[in-house]
C-alpha cells in the first residue's frame, strides 16, 4: 500500500472558490488563485517525497480549526483534491474512493494523508445498513 502525506495552506472554502464574472461564466477568485500559489510552493518543497497514485485512494485531511466560529471541514475537499490533481499528484480526483475532513487543533494549514485503496466495484449494489 502506497502512502503520502503532504503539508498545505489552509484551503479556502469552496464558497469562495469561484466567483461570477460580470460577462457570463465563472473564475477563480484571488483568494484561490492565491492559495493554489502558496499551495504549490508548499508542494514543491515537499515533492521529492510524493508519490503519483494512478488508481483508487482514501484521502484523510485534518485541517487547522481557526478562530472562525462557523467552519465547515468538508468544505476544504474540493480546493485540495483539485490542486493535487493539478501538480499530478492524483491522476484523477474520480479516483478518490473515501475522503476524511476532520478539525485539528495542532495543525496549521491541511494536512493530506494519501492512502493507496484496493479498487472497488463501484457499481455493485450496497444494501442499506451493510457495511462495505
Amino acid at each position: 500500500m502506497t502512502y503520502a502525506c503532504i503539508f498545505l495552506p489552509l484551503p479556502p472554502s469552496t464558497n469562495n472558490l469561484y466567483a461570477n464574472s460580470k460577462w457570463g461564466g465563472r473564475h477563480k477568485t484571488k483568494a484561490y488563485s492565491a492559495w493554489i500559489a502558496e499551495a504549490h510552493y508548499a508542494w514543491l518543497r515537499q515533492r521529492l517525497t510524493t508519490p503519483r497514485f494512478e488508481s483508487y485512494v482514501d484521502l484523510t485531511l485534518s485541517v487547522e480549526r481557526t478562530s472562525r466560529a462557523r467552519q465547515d471541514a468538508s468544505n476544504k475537499i474540493k480546493a485540495v483534491e483539485d490542486f493535487l490533481v493539478h501538480v499530478g499528484v492524483l491522476a484523477d480526483d474520480s479516483h478518490v474512493r473515501r475522503v476524511t475532513a476532520q478539525w485539528h487543533r495542532n495543525i496549521v494549514g491541511c494536512r493530506v494523508e494519501i492512502e493507496s485503496a484496493p479498487d472497488i466495484a463501484v457499481d455493485d449494489p450496497v444494501e442499506i445498513g451493510h457495511a462495505v
